[in-house]
C-alpha cells in the first residue's frame, strides 16, 4: 500500500498535514501525522494522572509496500519499537496499519506544521 492517496488529498485541501489517531482505548493514545512533504510523525501519549507525550519518532514516507523506517536514534523510550511498521490499507479515509483491523481515523488537519518544515511562509509559496 502507498501513502500517495493520503498525501494527494492533503495537497488538494491545501493543508500541511493530517493527524490520524488509533481508534479504541488502549494503554496509550497513538497518533500518526502524514505531511505533504513526505514526512511521517508518530506520537505516543500516556493516559491518567501523568498524561503526557512519551515518544516522538520521525520517518520519510516509504515507497509502496515498503516498511516505515522510523528514526529511533533520538528517542530513549523503550516502546519505540511499537510504532506502526507498514501501511496495509486505506478504508473510508482511515488508515490500516500493520495488517490489524483497528483503524486510524483522521483526527486533525494542519494548515501549517513548522516542526515538519511547513511553516506559514513555506505553505504560502507551496504550489503543489
Amino acid at each position: 500500500m502507498d501513502f500517495a492517496p493520503v498525501i494527494d488529498e492533503i495537497k488538494q485541501g491545501k493543508l500541511a498535514g493530517r493527524r490520524f489517531e488509533k481508534e479504541g482505548h488502549g494503554k496509550f493514545r497513538d497518533c500518526v501525522t502524514v505531511y505533504r512533504n513526505n514526512k511521517l510523525k508518530f506520537e505516543r501519549y500516556c493516559y491518567g494522572e501523568a498524561a503526557s507525550l512519551v515518544c516522538v519518532l520521525w520517518a520519510a514516507v516509504p515507497a509502496a509496500n515498503q516498511p516505515i523506517l522510523w528514526d529511533t536514534s533520538a528517542s530513549d523510550y523503550s516502546g519505540k519499537t511499537e510504532a506502526p511498521q507498514q501501511l496495509t490499507g486505506i478504508e473510508g479515509g482511515k488508515l490500516l496499519l500493520d495488517g490489524k483491523a483497528t483503524p486510524w481515523a483522521p483526527e486533525k488537519d494542519y494548515k501549517t506544521a513548522p516542526d515538519a518544515g511547513l511553516g506559514r511562509l513555506a505553505m504560502l509559496f507551496n504550489k503543489n
